[in-house]
Formats: C-alpha cells, structure tokens, sequence
C-alpha cells in the first residue's frame, strides 16, 4: 500500500473539516452576537430593577443552591469605609428586622442546614455574595423554605441591624479572622498592582476595622445595597412558576430608585516598567523566576472574544511546543487574574543561575524567531486542530453548585459559555481562519506590554540570587540572536496499529461454582447488594445512575503495618509499593500500560497502618477486564530486581543524610503538632524507627513479595466494594465468578488489641516567632469506645454540639475568636479509639480565657442534657448531609462511604436504618457519651505561640 505524505495527510484533514463544517454552518459567522444562554435558564427583572435567574435541574435533586449577588465590594469603599463592605456581610448575620439576634441563623438551621456549610457569605473586590443551600423535602416544604430564603435576602437589601452594639461586638470576631488570614500568594503584593485594588483589600486592615463606625457602615449600605444591584440566582430542584411569584412578591416592594447608575469599575492597573521581587527560601532545591505580562482580556461574552482566547492559547502551545523541542525548561501560560486583566507568564526554573539565564535567553530568542519569521501553514494548522479538539459545550451533569458559580460569572462579567454544538461548531469555522499574521501579532503585542509594564517574581534558593539587570539583560541577549528558520517536524498521523495481543489471564473464561455465593442480602434502603463468597471475600454492589458508566472498585483488606513488630516492619519495609513497581508476572510494565490505556483501566495500591486497599476504576463495558486485571495483581505480582535495586542502593549511599523533607518538617509547626497529637492518640502504636544502612541491606524483594501476598491473600479479612453505573443482573455473575476462585493464602498475624491512650492530661507547648500577635491553642480529648453506627451518630453529634456552643460563646458573646474548629477523629476496628480535637486561633493573651471556657463548655455538657429541640435540629442536619452526599448521582461517594463502614467496624444493615437508629438517640444518651468518655483530667492541651508567651 503507497503511504501518502505526512504533510499532505494532515493538510488534507483540516481542509477536508472546514468543508464539512461549512456545509453545517451559515456561510458568514456573525461572530459578535451574543453567546445564546442555557435552554432551561429563566431571566427577569423586577420593576425595581432587580434581576433574577432560575434554572432548574435535569433531575430532581432534592437541593437548592440560591446566591444573593450584589454587584458591589470593597473597589466601591470611600476612604473613610474601609473595611465597611466586609463588615456589612458579618452584620446581615447578626440581625435584621424581621430576623433579630441570629434569628435568620436558628430559622435556616431548623431546616436542618448547618451555618458555614449551608449558610455562608463571601466579600471580594467586585462583589459580596449570599450563599444558601437549601434542602428539598416535599413541595409544600420547598415553597417554605424558599420564601424563608427569599425573606433573608429582602432583609440583607433593607434592614440589617447596623446599631453601635452589633458593630462594636463584631469588631474582635473580624480582627481574629483577619488574624487568621493567610495571603493566598507570596508575591500577591506584586500581583496585586498599585491601583484602588491594592488599597481596598476585602477584610481591611485591623486599624481600619477598629476605625468602622455604625454611620460609614450605613452610608455604603444605603449607597450601594440597592435592587438595581442585586441579582437573585435559584438552581436545582425549582419550580420557575413557584418561584417567580415569590421572588416578585417578597422582592417586588423593594424601593425603586430613579437613578439607577450601575457601580463604578477599576482597572487593575501597575507601575510602569518591569517590577522585581525575590524570596529567598533555603531549603528550596529548585529556583523559578515567573516573568509576568499583565494584559486586558475581553470576557467570552460572544464568539470573537471566544476565539481571541483560543488564539492567545494558540501562542502558548507554540512556544511551549518549541521551547520543549529545545529543551529548554519554560512553561507559558496565560490565566485571568483579576478584572479584566490576565497574566501572560513565562514560567523558569532550574537548580542554577546559569541554567535560568540561558532559559531567559532561549525563550527570548524564540520569540523573535517567530515574531521575525511567522509559523508555516502546516504547524499553523497543528495547532489549530488541536485547540478545535478542545472546543466542546458545557457538560449537563454540573452541579447545582457549579452551575451558580457559572451564572454568577455571568452576571458579574457578562461571560456566556458555549452550549450548542451549532456555535461550538461556529467557533471551530472561525478558528480555522487564523493566520501566522494573527499569531504574531498577538505575541508581538505581548513583548511589548512586557517592555511598557511587567513583573518578574522570583523564588531563590540561595542569597546569590541573580539581580533584576542580569534577569533583562539575558531577555535582551536573547532578542539579538539570530536563529535558523524553523521546520516544523509533525508526528506522523498513527496508523492503525495491531491490536495488543491480550495475556492469557484476560482471555480465561470463568464460571460461578457450585456454592460459591454463601450468603447475599439487599439492603433495599440503600441499594446495596451484600453477598459472601465461599472463599471468604465480601461484595458489595451498589449501582448508581452516573452518566459516563465508570465502575469504581475498592478492595479493603484488614493488615498494615502496625500489626507488624518493630523488626518486621523493617524487613517488609515498603513491601507493598516496592512489589508494586513490577506490575504483573510474566507482562512488561509498557505492555501492562498499553492494555489499561486501551482499556481506559486504572489501579492503585496502598496500605496504612491497620488496613489495605486496591483502588481500580473503568468503563462498565470493560469491568470483566478490570476484575481480572485486580485478581492477577492480587495473586500474581511482577518482581522488578534491577530497580528495586537500584532504589535500594540509592537509598543506602543517602543513609544518615538529612532530607530535604525533614528540614521543612523541622520548620512546619503545625506538621510536628499533628506528628504529637498521633504519637499521644496511639496512631501506629507508637512503633517509630529509622532504617541504618544495616537494614537496607537486608531488605529482600522475595520477602517483600512473600509479605505483599499473605497480606492481599487473607481472603477472610477482605472486602470488595463496587459502585458506579452498572446493571446489577450482570455485574454479579461477573464479579462472583472471577473473584470466587481466588485462593485464601496463610495470612499474617493480626494485632486487633484497642489503643491504649494516656492516663493522665498532657500539656506541651511548641515554640513559633512568626506567629506575633497570634496563638492557637488545640485541646484534644481522646477515649475507648465500642464501634457501632449509634455510637458514631452519638460522637458526630457531640462534636457538633460543641461546635455550636463554643462559636456561640467564644465568637458571638465574647467575640475573641474567628473560626473555632471542633473534629471528630475515630476508628473502630481495630484501634476502638475516638478523639475530640478543638483547635482554636486567638491573641495569645486570650489562650488562657480560651482554654478555662472550653472546660466549662465540656462540664456543662456533662451536668446537664441538651434539649430535645437542639437535638432534633442537629438530627435534621445529618439527614440533609447524607442526602446530599449519597445520591444516586454519587458513586465515589457511594464508595468512601462503605469502605468508612468497613473500616469502622459499622453494621451495613444499620446503615440501612439510619434514620431511624439516629431518631432514636436521646439526649440523656448525649449527656451519658459526654459523663463516660470525656475525661477533663486526661486532656491534650498542646499551644503554639511565640517565645514571649512561652
């Protein structure tokens, strides 16, 4: 057969797809027009000139997401309001008319939603956002519980409670939040600019939230807060007609205002000039100088700003794929930063200056090669096609909660996106029209933003760091070079290559024995099929309706490392991720990867301290081959002596060496608190060791592989759990058959004693200078319990029982601090160890207030019975919680879920009475978990402060 040229192939497809789209498409593009919305989205504007958006989900999802948009943040602030827009959000909480004292808070939570997973608020630059998540019982309830939601949101435009007693208290709980608060970038100074953004920073400062008065409060209230506004944003399970009428009735008598101008905007704006900065970090092992092209970018609103970004993307791929041909270590990029500004990046790194230098140089040198000589049709053509590939509509499955984040995009920025194929198709026509001249013009208008204002952010390793001048004095060699025209050298279309020829334990044929299923139930509640194999294993099945049709695989097996003693932990040191590296007996690692890439297969192994796992996942249609691909890892593990060792030797040579993770460990705080906090709860039993050279020389890969077996083999401890989107009917027989015959092997020996934990209260103090003003005090109170679903129930609502009383008195009645943090960490089987740990932010002169109010909060538990009304409340917010996470939308979900059962020891058929089971606890039996197993006199108090404090 005569092989036409490569060239001429790849000419002849992009020709051959234009015409094809052309007999599709109108002959002229009118490519400013509007992007068309999504099909089941409803707009309206209220007289008062409110907006509002409704779009109701493709199922019936038994949830609302509503948004409460202003268009308005800290960029519209005066001099003398800084810090008044953030402060406002705090306040619409506090109090309104109609919703005195938190009231709103104790209204939404009786629909069993939580304050900050349901209830939540956000203030940026452009805009301050009301967040609820509503939970859908009925239909009588849904219109409840929207107008509820509706009524809050005519009060956050109306009637927040603005008195001196609200604003005076509310002044610590912001200061200790902005305490807390963490730049989201190192060089977030630099990337901020110089303009109003980098002078109306959302939180404000402390001196500018101290300085807040109740009347600078009220005038941007009363200036900004208008209909005009505001845009009401309704996703999921809605009925447009219903809400309509309420959003028109509850909203509608919102005052008009005649002059409805909207908000004033602000460029992002920076000095001129090329703007330096470099952080020096010692125990960084690599350097990485970003230099940063500040540029305006229009929003997708239409398809011609669509295909402007999709040519900016074209520039991107066309350096990156030279400058990766050259070798030259420079990624670039170009990402929306702020307003309307993106950052053009070319991003550096390297381990030497000299090596970043000539990166500078070569990245340099290729842009005036391609400004000098333009792209020649062929790679022009490549990389078209391969941004026509990306240009796909919106995925129907999104989220409610995507979805509003979408929208309000839309209405912040007016950015559509593509959900037709008829204009994705447009957008492929109009991008097949772009030239070497419209590349080159967009990376030479680059170049010269970079020489009119550009920032260079540099991560130094060391205190010779390379000076502003060298940085643009290699850009400037670089654009003196003369460089050879390029040739473009394309992949060779792949032909259609043989089959990979299928291993022998991919074609066996199984068949379910006699007696091999022992024992099946279904628990019909949940949908989960619970069945037990002769050969000991567990399945559980529980199909979902996931639209891509992936089944997700989890085989958890009881046995880690902690069941080991401290001298076999040594000799099966890694054994499971060492034994992992050989892939499969008798077939290539690149052969193994072929036939799981073919497949679309994936798998992971891992083990801890008590258990181990196998994750796998693929396409329903080809489960047969994903089962047979876990059974003969299982079973038959590919030994990779040259690498092994290899990694062995390499491990010895650096023996004794500090690692590069140990220095950071050494500078982490917080990671050597949670290493204390583990060594004091009994996690791995305390058996710490470090291998010496002696060990690593012992360490054998036939031991290994002797412990990874017995470890996998051990039938009888183990459990299969599949979910995704599967018929039921035909999944069983398949999974039955290839898993039944699986042989028990002689398994290790288990340590299932409980965790011994302390007798006595431990305190300790961890010293950190950089916290200043600052402390953080946690509190962990751990304890014995016997695993069952009810004991768990009992624990989670403990733990959020304390939660809510300590922000009710450490936040909104003493107001001394932010966010406190109350977690429930426990594991059933084998540990039968649970832990309360209270982590608290405060000014390090507060600890000690902190810490005495939480052992009244724990006593008073203790003393005396929470009522029957708050404990009903916290009830309904398990339900919606596990309605939302476990739906039949939710397989990953559906898999953590039962492999937490599994491993914490909990019945599958309590599980399917979950309701029930957590109607039934009382709260004596609250009171009682409280008297038993939290222990003042055995408390963790560990502080993290400054040596001042210390």
């Amino acid at each position: 057969m005569r092989m036409l040229n490569s060239h001429v192939t790849v000419h002849r497809w992009i020709c051959l797809l234009v015409m094809v789209l052309s007999f599709v498409q109108p002959a002229e593009v009118k490519s400013k027009t509007l992007l068309t919305l999504p099909a089941r989205m409803m707009e309206g504007v209220l007289d008062n000139g409110m907006r509002y958006i409704l779009m109701p989900g493709e199922t019936s999802s038994h949830n609302l997401e509503m948004r409460l948009v202003m268009r308005v943040g800290s960029l519209q602030e005066t001099q003398r309001q800084r810090g008044c827009a953030h402060f406002l959000e705090h306040l619409a909480f506090e109090g309104t008319k109609h919703f005195p004292n938190r009231t709103m808070i104790q209204a939404f939570e009786a629909q069993g939603m939580k304050y900050g997973r349901d209830i939540n608020a956000f203030t940026g630059f452009d805009r301050t956002i009301y967040s609820l998540s509503l939970p859908i019982t009925s239909a009588q309830q849904r219109s409840e519980i929207l107008q509820l939601a509706l009524h809050s949101a005519s009060d956050w435009l109306g009637a927040i409670d603005i008195s001196t007693s609200h604003v005076e208290n509310e002044k610590g709980t912001i200061i200790e939040e902005l305490r807390s608060y963490t730049l989201p970038d190192d060089f977030y100074t630099l990337k901020i600019g110089t303009g109003r953004y980098s002078k109306r920073m959302p939180l404000g400062s402390e001196q500018e939230i101290k300085a807040v008065t109740p009347k600078a409060l009220l005038q941007y209230y009363n200036k900004w807060y208008k209909p005009h506004n505001a845009t009401i944003i309704i996703v999921g399970d809605v009925d447009v007609k219903e809400a309509k009428h309420l959003i028109s009735t509850t909203l509608g008598h919102l005052p008009y205002t005649n002059k409805q101008t909207p908000p004033p905007t602000y460029p992002l704006t920076y000095s001129k000039g090329i703007n330096y900065m470099v952080l020096t970090d010692s125990l960084q092992t690599t350097q990485k100088i970003d230099w940063i092209i500040p540029h305006v970018m229009p929003f997708t609103t239409n398809l011609h700003n669509m295909l402007e970004r999709k040519r900016m993307a074209i520039v991107c791929s066309l350096l990156n794929n030279r400058l990766k041909e050259s070798g030259t270590r420079c990624e670039v990029y170009d990402s929306w930063y702020l307003a309307n500004k993106n950052h053009f990046t070319f991003s550096f790194s390297s381990t030497h200056n000299s090596t970043l230098l000539q990166s500078i140089r070569a990245a340099s040198a290729e842009c005036r090669r391609i400004v000098k000589q333009g792209i020649c049709s062929i790679e022009l053509q490549h990389l078209i096609k391969k941004q026509q590939e990306k240009i796909i509509i919106e995925k129907k499955d999104k989220t409610a909660t995507e979805i509003c984040d979408d929208l309000i995009d839309y209405v912040i920025f007016g950015e559509r996106r593509i959900y037709s194929n008829q204009e994705a198709n447009q957008l492929k026509v109009l991008l097949s029209k772009t030239t070497s001249k419209d590349i080159v013009k967009r990376l030479s208008f680059l170049l010269k933003q970079m020489r009119k204002s550009s920032l260079i952010a540099y991560n130094s390793h060391s205190d010779n760091s390379l000076s502003k001048q060298a940085i643009i004095q290699a850009w400037q060699q670089g654009q003196r070079q003369n460089m050879e025209r390029y040739t473009f050298h394309p992949l060779h279309p792949s032909s259609p290559s043989a089959a990979i020829q299928r291993p022998e334990w991919d074609l066996k044929t199984y068949k379910i024995a006699k007696g091999a299923i022992t024992k099946q139930n279904y628990h019909e509640k949940l949908g989960v099929t619970d069945i037990k194999l002769s050969n000991g294993i567990r399945l559980l099945l529980k199909p979902t309706n996931t639209a891509d049709s992936t089944i997700y695989s989890a085989w958890i097996g009881r046995g880690g490392m902690a069941d080991l003693t401290t001298l076999q932990q040594k000799r099966y040191y890694d054994a499971i991720a060492y034994v992992d590296l050989g892939g499969i007996q008798g077939l290539p690692n690149d052969t193994l990867s072929d036939i799981m890439m073919q497949k679309s297969l994936s798998m992971a192994l891992g083990v801890d301290q008590y258990w181990h796992q196998l994750l796998a996942s693929g396409p329903v249609c080809n489960s047969s081959s994903l089962f047979r691909l876990i059974r003969e890892k299982i079973m038959h593990p590919g030994l990779d002596y040259p690498l092994f060792e290899n990694l062995k030797q390499s491990e010895i040579a650096n023996n004794g060496k500090e690692t590069l993770l140990q220095r950071m460990m050494k500078r982490d705080i917080n990671r050597l608190i949670d290493i204390c906090i583990d060594s004091l709860v009994g996690n791995g039993r305390d058996k710490t060791f470090l291998m010496n050279k002696t060990d690593w020389q012992q360490l054998n890969l036939d031991t290994l592989a002797t412990y990874y077996k017995r470890t996998f083999g051990d039938l009888r401890n183990t459990t299969i759990i599949l979910t995704g989107g599967f018929d039921l009917t035909k999944m069983i027989p398949q999974a039955v058959a290839i898993f039944s015959e699986m042989p028990q092997q002689d398994a290790m020996p288990l340590d299932n004693r409980p965790i011994s934990l302390p007798h006595n209260e431990v305190r300790k103090v961890f010293i950190d200078n950089d916290s200043h003003q600052k402390g953080t005090l946690y509190m962990v109170l751990p304890f014995n319990y016997h695993p069952g679903l009810r004991t768990s129930l009992c624990m989670k609502l403990m733990r959020d029982l304390l939660q809510e009383c300590v922000i009710d008195i450490l936040r909104e009645k003493l107001h001394i601090v932010y966010s406190p943090y109350v977690d429930l960490f426990y594991d059933g089987y084998p540990q039968q160890r649970a832990y309360l740990q209270l982590t608290i932010d405060a000014e390090k002169n507060n600890l000690e207030k902190v810490e005495q109010t939480l052992c009244n909060i724990v006593t008073q538990f203790r003393d005396t019975a929470v009522s029957t009304a708050n404990l009903d409340k916290m009830k309904r917010s398990f339900l919606v919680a596990k309605q939302q996470a476990l739906s039949n939308d939710t397989p990953i979900e559906w898999k953590n879920a039962l492999t937490l059962l599994i491993k914490n020891d909990e019945s599958i058929a309590d599980f399917n009475h979950y309701e029930s089971i957590l109607q039934q606890i009382t709260a004596q039996e609250i009171q009682q978990m409280f008297k038993q197993h939290i222990k003042l006199n055995k408390r963790i108090v560990l502080i993290n402060t400054d040596e001042t404090n210390k």
